[in-house]
């Protein structure tokens, strides 16, 4: 039975396990994530994950076969980044790229080729703290909707009463 299977073959045991790298991953992620149907990623999205692919990740664990892409490889990423003062934030989201690139690995029946249990506490991700979230007063804001005119001043009014972001606010139709 295991003859006939073919897993007593030297070049496929070879080749399940160097298989394919993380940068051939990671680039077959980028590319279907914009031409996939359902939910494609906007291009400046994408534009962002091919800069740390290219700039951080690639460089650092670009030859690693995906398959041995984990925790500890990820641990050593992460201590890479932080050396370079990287903020806690972009390290997070540098590290979630990673995860997305080793979670698009599937087989023919769409099931996961290497499902992770990701620990962050291992990884020793820092925790984000303190994020800085500008906030005007009361006073700053009606000086701003006060020197504003027309749809300006009435745009500026709707943001600060409801507290929707631009692009939310942008995106509203009467």
């Amino acid at each position: 039975i295991v003859e006939a299977s073919g897993v007593n073959d030297a070049q496929q045991f070879v080749e399940t396990n160097v298989g394919t790298t993380f940068r051939e991953q990671a680039t077959w992620f980028l590319n279907h994530s914009v031409n996939r149907k359902r939910r494609p990623a906007k291009p400046a999205t994408v534009e962002n994950w091919q800069y740390c692919v290219d700039k951080w990740l690639n460089p650092n664990i670009g030859d690693v076969p995906l398959a041995s892409v984990n925790n500890g490889t990820v641990k050593a990423l992460v201590g890479v980044l932080h050396a370079a003062n990287l903020s806690p934030q972009t390290m997070k989201t540098y590290t979630n790229l990673v995860k997305l690139i080793v979670g698009s690995a599937i087989d023919d029946n769409g099931d996961q080729l290497f499902p992770r249990k990701w620990n962050n506490e291992f990884i020793d991700l820092p925790v984000i703290e303190k994020q800085k979230q500008p906030i005007f007063t009361h006073e700053a804001m009606a000086a701003i909707v006060e020197k504003a005119s027309g749809q300006d001043q009435v745009l500026y009014s709707l943001l600060a009463g409801s507290g929707l972001r631009i692009g939310e606010a942008l995106g509203l139709e009467i």
